[in-house]
This record gives C-alpha cells, structure tokens and sequence, in this order.
C-alpha cells in the first residue's frame, strides 16, 4: 500500500538529516542552563506521544552556539528517534516540532541520536506539512513498511529518504485533519492515512 505513493521525500522537496551535535565528543559547550549564546539541545528523551517536550530536567539539556555547523534555525521541524529497543512496539517513533512553541530561540540544536525532516530549499515547512509527515510515519502502515525494509533497531536518514510519501498537498491535507482534532495517536493517523488511500 506504501508503494501506491510516488514521491521519495527529496522529489517533493523535503529530506530526512541526522541531529547534528555528538554530545559526548563536545562536552564543553554542554550546558545546564540557557543564556547567552547558549540554545536548547534536543534529544530522543525530549521525543514523547507524538510531542516534543522540553526542558525534562536532564542534564546538558543545553549548548554553546559557538560552533555553527552544530545549531540550526528553530523553526517547524519532524523529529524521529534514531535508535530504539527491539522489544519496544513500534520502529519509527515521531514527534512535531513546531517552532512557535519556543519563541525564546532563534537556534537549537539536535543530537545525533535523533533525525530530523527539513526542507532541501532551506524554507520553513508549514505546521501542517509537518503535522502530515506525522500521520504519515506514526501510522502502522508505515512503520511495519520500515521494519520490512530494515530489520535493524536503527532509523538510516539514507532509507527514510527513499521511503514513498504522499505529495506535499496531500501532507498538508492530512496534517490539518490532525492539527485541528488533536489525536496524536497511532489508531488516529491510521485512520486517516486510511480514509486519504481509499479517497
């Protein structure tokens, strides 16, 4: 059923990247505390039922900004945890990042355990762009599709790149169905990834 879509992420303009920061190999720009030159680190922690939420109370939740090939602009983002536990139920675990929710940052950071969906033309995708590449993932469909094409526990940037999506219209489509009920639910992006294939 996958495969009834067409379009790889990069041939709609959108492409799956790995967080930037390896937290252990630069634990001196790690911080407890936000400042001055100082952006919010995000991890696979802060990844929670389709939601991002920060700060947790952990440590080096925080980080100089000194490095610029380790900070991005906080705008709308997917995040997608890199890494999960063989016996946990589902591959692909997601959550919506949506920049308006922290308006104190112009930068963040993302750590490496965790992937991240952005635009290829450096745009900002829209809330509901965002919101339907979540229904998209977070639905069963398309995390039994992924564990077919990879048996590993690891999420490759490389492979979700590959992965057949619906067209950017139809995302966005889906997305507002889910922004506007507010269930972030499995059984809910079933539900209308379902009703949107059989349309």
């Amino acid at each position: 059923m996958v495969n009834a879509f067409q379009n790889p992420m990069p041939s709609i303009g959108l492409k799956v990247k790995t967080g930037l920061t390896v937290d252990f190999r630069n634990r001196e720009l790690l911080r407890n505390n936000f400042g001055d030159s100082i952006v919010p680190l995000f991890y696979s922690q802060h990844i929670k039922n389709g939601r991002v939420i920060f700060p947790i109370g952990k440590e080096n939740e925080y980080i100089s900004d000194e490095l610029p090939g380790m900070v991005q602009l906080n705008r709308n983002y997917l995040f997608i945890k890199r890494f999960t536990a063989k016996e946990e139920k589902r591959r692909l675990q997601c959550a919506v990042y949506l920049a308006n929710q922290y308006p104190e940052y112009k930068k963040i950071s993302t750590q490496n355990k965790i992937n991240f969906i952005d635009t290829i033309d450096n745009s900002e995708m829209s809330e509901e762009l965002v919101c339907g590449l979540y229904t998209v993932l977070n639905s069963t469909l398309y995390d039994m599709y992924y564990r077919i094409l990879n048996g590993s526990t690891q999420v490759n940037a490389t492979e979700m790149n590959s992965i057949p999506v619906p067209t950017r219209s139809d995302l966005e489509r889906l997305g507002r169905r889910l922004r506007d009920f507010g269930d972030y639910s499995t059984e809910y992006c079933d539900r209308i990834l379902e009703e949107s294939i059989y349309a």
